[in-house]
């Protein structure tokens, strides 16, 4: 999870631009908004994005090596978010920055290459051999149907930490008609209506995000494990942040209520199943 989200974050850092101290403090009207992006210090600009770049370069190494799942996503992620933001690659991105992003995956592989040299391309064997293992033989609607049902088990599991002892579809739909479904339809109407560009960047990752892996998993849906998710453990509480920051600015207080309830017995639940671990794992070690 800690390698996709810098990554991510660090390609919103690569198409954000650094402002000094001055400009930050100078009130945002339509007088001095040229002013604050002429106020763009150039060396540090630079450096500042080097070092996002260079992050970005080795937490997409190191993530794609971890799982599988994100050596797929990943790149489709980042293909899809150039696309969208196409017009400011050739001021963000040049090609000496994505020689030295390359630079980054090609130094962090190179063990991996060199292995595959030593065993023969033994590993390489071993991984198209579980891509094709992976795939279950039962048919696209049944596959998209346990896909969403694995969703919402975990993403509810996620949230609140609880576990179903019975094989219930109220976390299910809990999660899909709570935060899914609601997320992904606010997302969409923020990202339209959003003025600020890097905001806007935010909102269209977290769509990417879900979709990416929502869609690589059907084909997968029948071996989908808990730890599937992991890549994926921030994204529920940024969907149920956009549903909270949706009603919590209402105009009437009342909508406040429901949040706050909502949101604490989110955090009583976590802090409760956190407890639940610690002392199932000093139990183990007792015996």
């Amino acid at each position: 999870m800690f390698f996709n989200l810098l990554y991510l974050y660090a390609l919103l850092n690569i198409f954000d631009s650094p402002r000094t101290t001055e400009s930050q403090q100078i009130p945002l009207d339509k007088k001095n908004v040229t002013l604050l992006e002429e106020s763009v210090v150039r060396g540090k600009s630079v450096k500042y994005k080097l070092r996002w770049i260079i992050a970005a370069g080795l937490s997409f190494a190191v993530s794609t090596q971890l799982h599988f799942l994100s050596f797929a996503t990943l790149p489709v992620i980042t293909v899809v978010f150039f696309l969208f933001n196409r017009k400011e690659i050739k001021k963000n991105l040049g090609w000496k920055k994505i020689l030295l992003f390359l630079g980054m995956i090609f130094l962090v592989y190179l063990p991996v290459f060199a292995s595959e040299i030593i065993t023969h391309g033994k590993n390489t064997d071993a991984f198209f051999a579980a891509i094709k293992s992976k795939p279950s033989h039962h048919s696209l609607w049944k596959n998209i149907l346990r896909d969403f049902r694995y969703w919402g088990q975990n993403w509810f599991l996620i949230a609140t930490s609880w576990i179903s002892k019975k094989a219930s579809l109220k976390p299910v739909i809990i999660a899909w008609f709570g935060m899914i479904i609601p997320g992904l339809l606010l997302a969409a109407k923020f990202y339209r209506a959003e003025k600020n560009s890097l905001k806007k960047k935010f909102l269209l990752l977290s769509i990417l995000w879900f979709l990416s892996y929502f869609l690589i998993y059907i084909p997968i849906s029948y071996q989908i494990r808990p730890r599937f998710f992991l890549p994926l453990l921030a994204l529920p509480f940024l969907f149920i942040g956009l549903v909270a920051k949706y009603f919590w600015e209402k105009n009437k207080n009342i909508w406040k209520i429901p949040v706050i309830t909502v949101l604490a017995i989110m955090l009583v639940g976590n802090l409760y199943g956190t407890y639940l671990w610690f002392k199932e794992i000093k139990s183990a070690q007792k015996k």
